[in-house]
């Protein structure tokens, strides 16, 4: 009788072990597959802040394309006026070469600076008239700043957001837009006056997400 109770539990208890058995198998993985995306996101990050021009190669490049068509259109009030009046390739490797241009809501056309070149490298070489020939894209980024006052004091509160405009650099043409959006400004200020900043680098993994055709539309955090 005894040797009966023995069997029967001994097979209770199997199913149970393999569950514990597949269980800790399965929590492993999960934590492989978190680790493998967040190293896949370091390395895709690292990726695109080598497209970032350092003073030299930027200063190189607003040099070159100084006299081109995108660089004296107002892109807001085009947009306003007409939308999109282009088609962006759908083939993601068709918008490369690109490069990113930056501008504020409070500068005039003209007062932009590139920040960024798909083909830059950390050697950093300067652009050529070759390779400004070769833009596919022109990437044209309007900074805008939201604000809001907080009590007691006369310094506000900030928050940056970008419109990003992807232009036709031999016609001008919009091709498309995307934009990450201005973060939210709390009424109640914890921890300091709060002043939001859009990173070089996450504007250019919005960018080629968006180039990519993923949904990049968003509120920076």
């Amino acid at each position: 009788m005894k040797r009966i109770i023995s069997i029967i539990l001994a097979i209770a208890l199997v199913p149970a072990a393999l569950c514990m058995s597949s269980c800790g198998k399965k929590s492993s993985s999960s934590k492989q597959s978190s680790k493998n995306y967040t190293q896949r996101y370091m390395e895709e990050t690292e990726k695109q802040r080598l497209m970032l021009l350092g003073d030299e190669a930027a200063k190189r490049a607003e040099e070159l394309t100084a006299g081109c068509i995108f660089r004296n259109t107002d892109y807001d009030e085009m947009y306003s006026q007409y939308g999109i009046t282009g088609k962006r390739p759908d083939r993601e490797e068709d918008n490369y070469p690109f490069i990113v241009v930056k501008t504020t809501e409070n500068e005039p056309t003209g007062n932009d600076k590139i920040i960024a070149w798909s083909e830059a490298t950390a050697d950093n070489e300067l652009m050529s008239e070759k390779d400004v020939s070769e833009l596919k894209t022109v990437v044209w980024c309007r900074y805008y700043t939201k604000t809001a006052s907080y009590g007691g004091t006369e310094e506000k509160g900030t928050s940056e957001g970008v419109l990003i405009y992807y232009v036709d650099p031999s016609t001008g043409q919009i091709l498309d837009k995307d934009e990450i959006k201005a973060r939210t400004l709390d009424l109640y200020a914890v921890g300091g006056i709060p002043h939001y900043k859009i990173n070089h680098v996450a504007l250019l993994v919005t960018i080629t997400d968006h180039i990519a055709g993923k949904d990049s539309s968003s509120e920076d955090g």
